[in-house]
Parts: C-alpha cells; sequence; structure tokens
C-alpha cells in the first residue's frame, strides 16, 4: 500500500494512489509511505526515485552499518518503534527512513498499519512541509510524545505494583493494616508486562538516539536548516533514556522485592508449622508415656490419675505455646 502526502493549500493532504498514478504526482509530493509494500510497490517507487529501497530481512539486520547509511545524497536510517502497546504482549516493529533530495520515504511492514498512529496526522505546518527533513522531524517528534506517554503509562503501572507488594504488614500479619495479603502472581504477571513494554520503549530511544547522532553528522539537515530542532529533540531523547534507565531499576528492585516477600510468606508458613510441631510435642509424650500397659505403674491405680494426665498434656502444650507468643514467634 502506497500513502502518498502532497501540499494542499495550508495542510498536507493523503493521496492512496497505485504506484503507477504516483509519477504525475511526485512533483507535489512530500511524503510517500508504504504499509506493507509489494514488490511491484517497491520496483515501482524505486524506478521512479532511482534509489534501491532496503528489504524486510535488511531492516531487521541489528548492524549499526545496516540499518544506518548513507549513498550519495540519499539518507538511509532504520529505527524500531513499539506496536500493540495496550495489548499483553507489545511487539515491536522496524521503521525504515529514507531522505532523498526533497522528498520522505518510509517503509514499514505491520500487519495493522493503525497501531502505529504516529503516522497518520504528523503535526507539521504544511507551509515548510516542501522540505522532506521538517517532515522527518515532525514525525520524530510525534515517535518522541507516544513514547513519552508509555514511559508515563509504564510509571504509573509501577507505583501501583509497589503499592500492591507494599500495602501488606507483614510484620503483623496485616493486623494494623487492613489489607488483604497480595496477589503475587498478578504482581510476577504485571512486573513482566512492564519490563517488557520498558525494555522495547528503551530499545526503540536508543535506536532513535543512533539515528539523530548519525544525522547529525551529515551535511544533508545543515543545508535544510532543521539541525537544531534535531539537537533539541536529541537532548529530549537523551532525558527519556535516562527515565527509562531509572524504571528498569525500580522494576528490578521491585521484582527482588516481591521475591523477597514470597520468601518471607513461606518462611512464616514453615515457621507457623514447625511452633506447632514443637507446641504438640510434649502433650503427645505425655499421652505416649500413659499409653502404656506396663502392669507396674502407679498412676493406673490412682483415682485421679485421669484428670492429672489430663490436665498435665493440656499443661505440656500450653506452657510452650505461652512461651512462643512471649518470643513474638507466633
Amino acid at each position: 500500500m502506497i500513502q502518498a502526502y502532497i501540499q494542499d493549500d495550508a495542510i498536507l493532504k493523503e493521496l492512496s494512489i497505485e504506484p503507477s498514478a504516483l509519477k504525475p504526482h511526485l512533483f507535489d509530493t512530500v511524503w510517500v509511505d508504504l504499509v506493507n509494500p509489494s514488490l511491484d510497490e517497491k520496483k515501482s517507487i524505486e524506478d521512479i526515485l532511482g534509489i534501491s529501497i532496503p528489504t524486510r530481512e535488511e531492516m531487521y539486520e541489528i548492524e549499526l552499518s545496516s540499518r544506518l547509511y548513507q549513498r550519495e545524497n540519499t539518507l538511509f536510517t532504520t529505527i524500531v518503534l513499539l506496536t500493540k502497546t495496550e495489548a499483553p504482549h507489545p511487539e515491536s516493529t522496524a521503521v525504515t527512513f529514507i531522505i532523498h533530495k526533497k522528498w520522505l520515504i518510509t517503509v514499514r511492514y505491520v500487519e495493522d498499519f493503525r497501531n502505529l498512529p504516529i503516522f497518520s496526522k504528523p503535526k507539521i505546518n504544511a507551509i515548510l512541509a516542501q522540505k522532506s527533513s521538517l517532515v522527518f522531524t515532525a514525525i520524530l517528534e510525534n515517535i518522541t510524545e507516544q513514547l513519552a506517554d508509555i514511559l508515563e503509562l509504564t510509571t504509573h503501572n509501577i507505583e501501583d505494583v509497589s503499592r500492591m507488594i507494599f500495602k501488606y504488614d507483614y510484620a503483623t500479619n496485616g493486623v494494623t493494616k487492613k489489607a488483604s495479603k497480595p496477589n503475587f502472581r498478578e504482581i510476577m504477571s504485571r512486573i513482566g508486562y512492564n519490563e517488557d513494554l520498558l525494555s522495547k520503549t528503551r530499545e526503540s530511544l536508543f535506536t532513535i538516539s543512533r539515528m539523530l547522532g548519525f544525522i547529525m553528522q551529515t551535511p544533508v539537515f545543515e543545508l535544510q536548516g532543521g539541525k537544531r530542532q534535531l539537537s533539541t529533540l536529541l537532548k529530549d531523547i537523551s532525558f527519556l533514556i535516562e527515565h527509562a534507565t531509572f524504571l528498569s531499576n525500580k522494576i528490578n528492585f521491585l521484582l527482588d522485592a516481591a521475591l523477597g516477600m514470597i520468601n518471607i510468606e513461606q518462611n512464616s508458613i514453615i515457621k507457623i508449622v514447625s511452633v506447632f510441631s514443637v507446641v504438640f510435642l510434649p502433650p503427645m509424650l505425655v499421652a505416649s508415656i500413659y499409653g502404656m500397659n506396663f502392669h507396674h505403674m502407679p498412676e493406673l491405680n490412682w483415682e485421679y490419675g485421669y484428670p492429672f494426665a489430663v490436665i498435665f498434656t493440656v499443661l505440656a502444650g500450653f506452657l510452650p505455646y505461652k512461651y512462643f507468643k512471649y518470643k513474638n514467634w507466633l
């Protein structure tokens, strides 16, 4: 699918056209967006503009030289963006930006392109849209805003997880704080989701940062007067990377805290079982002694032998219990 954007008065007008119909509009076209392009669509664009568009396999290569390079006066840059951020399993996709003379060409392979709303309505002044660098900068600003929103959402999610972990008072078994015990299965699931979302966000931010560093070294944006905007954008990206690193450290802390709380709860259960085993051990000893059937046992002939044995059994269990309570072991 080819989506072309041309300047129409004060706005950028989107045209969904066939490859064969692009050439007559090429002079007015500023941005060509290739969404899941077929081989014919790619070849048509390559023949019209005289460039070689990277394949899908080349876009997903991790070598820096495969993602950031220049061919004559054409820049080829590939970054990683997030899709399906609200789904249980966020995904990442590679997007290639090609800056060729006055045109910006984007290539992306997403099953549902609506998962990338940053491309739908770029915030840009159409009077300045004659320069592909400004369209490119506007798209990056939209991407940065979306990534910042994801980090804000992750921050709130992490705060919720933190409250879930620490709301219960294990020292008093929740007596002073009326709160139910946390559901650690849900907590671990939330930690995993936020870690996955955050790691993909950091990956996207790092790829954008590397891309901006590469572009700042080229004369393309200097000639078109866009390096000032890119410099400001790079500072924003650097701040977001620092914030993402902080959130990553906090997630690791919450993971360790959750595992520690699980160990505390398990130890508490084991401690209770162990203490009650010790509490019932003396009564069992008394019952075992007086359960013997030896002939010469003086207590068997006592009139109050049975009440004595019962009281002795109760005391043998009650005294250790009071001792453990005194030591705050229960």
